[in-house]
């Protein structure tokens, strides 16, 4: 049976803005997370959308990468998490360095999370962000004199190589790990760190994924 990220693709969502703030519904029984939410649309919230990561297919790596950068400082962070089909963690990675404006950051970890990926060989790979603006860069590509033309164009090149990538867009609540690494990064003297293990810091979010949790999202 093929998948549904069996060719070289992405695509890009527009929903929800990243300034709402979120409740969290933690619900051990996958199956009973439907039969909630028709409570709640019963109760009048047709508008609330539920959120939560979701493993990959099996023989897939899903990586998860954002970025960050502070205000009038010019440097940022960006970051990824590698896990499995189980929703095993493999790899994450931060990278501390000089920027401009958060997109740059984002589209900086999406371009170290690929390089890492093809050097792991992880030829079948999801890669999710929570900012839709990347997905449109990448798909369209951009000219001179494009601020980030340097990091679009070789993205668009590495997308090339054999193997198969799919840019999914996710809510920011289905991509807290990265998160998490990203502001790992900025607090780091030290430019790259990369964590074959689970640093500590990261349990907690990992096992808020690990476990389904749901989150919900006014829409």
């Amino acid at each position: 049976m093929n998948s549904p990220y069996d060719s070289i693709s992405w695509s890009a969502s527009v929903d929800g803005t990243f300034s709402i703030k979120s409740v969290v519904l933690s619900i051990q029984d996958h199956q009973s997370q439907p039969n909630f939410k028709r409570q709640q649309l019963a109760l009048g919230s047709s508008n609330i959308r539920w959120v939560r990561w979701e493993p990959p297919y099996d023989g897939w790596i899903k990586l998860n990468s954002d970025g960050a950068a502070v205000n009038n400082s010019h440097y940022g962070a960006c970051s990824g998490v590698f896990k499995n089909h189980h929703g095993n963690f493999l790899l994450a990675f931060s990278h501390r360095f000089d920027s401009n404006s958060p997109l740059e950051a984002e589209l900086s970890g999406i371009l170290k999370g690929l390089h890492l990926a093809w050097q792991y060989q992880c030829y079948n790979l999801i890669v999710e962000v929570d900012c839709a603006h990347d997905i449109r860069l990448i798909n369209s590509g951009c000219q001179d004199p494009h601020p980030l033309k340097n990091l679009i164009d070789p993205i668009q090149s590495i997308l090339t190589r054999h193997w198969c990538v799919h840019f999914p867009h996710v809510l920011r609540e289905a991509n807290q790990p990265a998160d998490r690494m990203a502001a790992f990064g900025l607090q780091q003297t030290i430019s790259d760190c990369v964590f074959n293990e689970i640093p500590p810091f990261l349990s907690l979010s990992l096992a808020v994924d690990s476990r389904g949790t749901w989150f919900s999202r006014s829409v």
